[in-house]
């Protein structure tokens, strides 16, 4: 199995072993899916760089980013610890430790860890869902990779139950995790324990795997993180259940509410006399009354990002953006449709788990469709002046990486789509 860096490299199981898969697996039971790439989805270099990075959410979401040694959580002296890029690599990082506090076991752990892996690993991780979804729909609100590495024992948290299935990539060293089937453990849900469940180890079962491995286990399956000995690192895709409409709905209205109205809104924001009953609206009524006529439009909206996101709420995007120039050929990427829903007078445009609102139009829909045909589309100086939401949206396509642009020579009229 090769460790380059191949951005091209295909990243997603063939249809007779998805389909085995879904059949024998999905949902119902834990198994181990043997170097199905050939590569890892992100080589330990691109692991350790990202976890150098991600030690700046210790200055904004400490809950996202935490660093323990011997099982605790480093307090005031954590910056002496955490990852340095001289370090060179997770084993680096664990000679150091080593070194300084006579073999002391460290981990790390990052929430959403795709962001600091960037646009070409969720593309990767976009291609291997791609089989699992063309069978199963979008099985998932939510979906985020989580970074565990280091060279501790067990997993901090104990034996517990997760919300959703996983898939965790082994990236380094010898990975294992331990399951049981919900019944093992008392009804509830809430069992938890560092070292507990000796007594049922007969009921347990291991998954290992070696860098290069996917384990998989579903949501209804106790598990907890054991070490084989030496450093290892893994990422663990999370496919988190769906919400309910109403507790969307409920989200996206506490949102505007929190843009338009502050943090601190309060029903006392509403009138609080006779008196004012009867004078005008207060603000916080407008508000509320803007958002009840838009929030069919929100949950569309929310609906195409999470289908184009592969349920993702957090999405890298590219690097290297380019931006939507005054005449040129843009070209779509058709195996990730771009998603075009209208509703009234609006056109919702969705690509990459992100989406912008537009009047709608005929000339912007069949840009879209032949966008999607894989057209080139050419957009000149003068059709960009006299419609300047197809600039707007050719924008916000390169933007989010779902187009790229090309020169063109005299660029033609709108678009082939025309």
């Amino acid at each position: 199995m090769s460790d380059g860096s191949d951005p091209a490299a295909p990243f997603d199981l063939s249809p007779d072993l998805w389909s085995d898969f879904v059949r024998r697996f999905w949902g119902r039971r834990p198994t181990v899916i043997r170097q199905p790439f050939a590569r890892v989805i992100a080589s330990p270099a691109e692991v350790f760089s990202a976890m150098v990075a991600a030690t700046d959410r210790l200055h904004t979401e400490e809950h996202d980013f935490a660093f323990t040694i011997e099982g605790a959580r480093v307090g005031a002296a954590v910056e002496r610890w955490l990852p340095r890029k001289k370090d060179g690599s997770l084993e680096g990082l664990a000679g150091r430790i080593s070194a300084d506090l006579q073999g002391s076991s460290f981990a790390v752990f990052v929430r959403a860890f795709q962001i600091e892996l960037g646009w070409e690993f969720w593309r990767r991780v976009r291609g291997f869902l791609g089989g699992l979804y063309a069978r199963v729909g979008l099985p998932a609100h939510r979906a985020e990779v989580d970074l565990f590495a280091g060279s501790y024992p067990k997993t901090r948290s104990g034996i517990h139950l997760d919300s959703g299935d996983v898939f965790c990539f082994v990236i380094e060293g010898h990975k294992r995790i331990r399951v049981w089937p919900r019944s093992a453990f008392p009804e509830g849900g809430s069992w938890y324990g560092r070292g507990g469940g000796r007594g049922r180890l007969a009921r347990s079962r291991c998954l290992d795997g070696e860098a290069g491995d996917v384990l998989y286990w579903p949501s209804s399956y106790w598990h907890v993180g054991e070490s084989r000995g030496g450093v290892v690192s893994s990422l663990s895709l999370g496919l988190y259940r769906q919400d309910s409409l109403a507790q969307t709905a409920a989200r996206l209205v506490a949102d505007e509410a929190a843009r338009d109205l502050g943090p601190d809104n309060v029903i006392d924001s509403l009138p609080s006399s006779v008196g004012r009953l009867t004078a005008a609206p207060p603000r916080a009524l407008r508000v509320f009354e803007r958002v009840s006529r838009n929030l069919a439009v929100m949950l569309l909206r929310r609906r195409m990002e999470q289908v184009t996101g592969y349920a993702f709420e957090h999405v890298p995007l590219p690097a290297a953006r380019g931006r939507a120039r005054a005449s040129g050929l843009y070209v779509a990427d058709r195996t990730f449709p771009i998603v075009w829903r209208s509703i009234g007078g609006t056109a919702i445009i969705a690509a990459n788990g992100r989406s912008i609102a537009l009047p709608r139009s005929k000339t912007l829909r069949r840009m879209i469709d032949a966008l999607n045909r894989g057209a080139a589309v050419a957009l000149s100086r003068r059709t960009g002046a006299a419609d300047p939401h197809l600039r707007e949206a050719l924008r916000f396509l390169v933007f989010t990486g779902a187009v790229e642009t090309r020169r063109a020579r005299g660029a033609h009229e709108a678009s082939r789509g025309r």
